[in-house]
């Protein structure tokens, strides 16, 4: 699953939406049940390498752990 990934993973790898997860993340922080989801989603794509490198090179690693951090410690901005 890691190299060829299911149907709808590849299908995920060819359109635009692990950017617009990104955003998603980035954007509505403040929401813990979004989060959640979208943590789910992240943790599935990561299943596929082609899948987890896109969301490695967008940068999401940082902002998990801004995300994180913000919730455990500190209040996000």
């Amino acid at each position: 699953m890691i190299e060829k990934g299911t149907k709808n993973l590849r299908a995920f790898d060819e359109s635009d939406l692990s950017e617009n997860i990104v955003y998603m993340m980035q954007h509505y922080s403040k929401n813990m049940v979004f989060l959640v989801k979208i943590f789910e989603i992240i943790l599935t794509c990561g299943l596929y390498r082609n899948l987890a490198e896109k969301f490695v090179n967008f940068g999401i690693l940082k902002d998990i752990v801004r995300i994180l951090w913000g919730y455990l410690f500190i209040e996000i901005d």
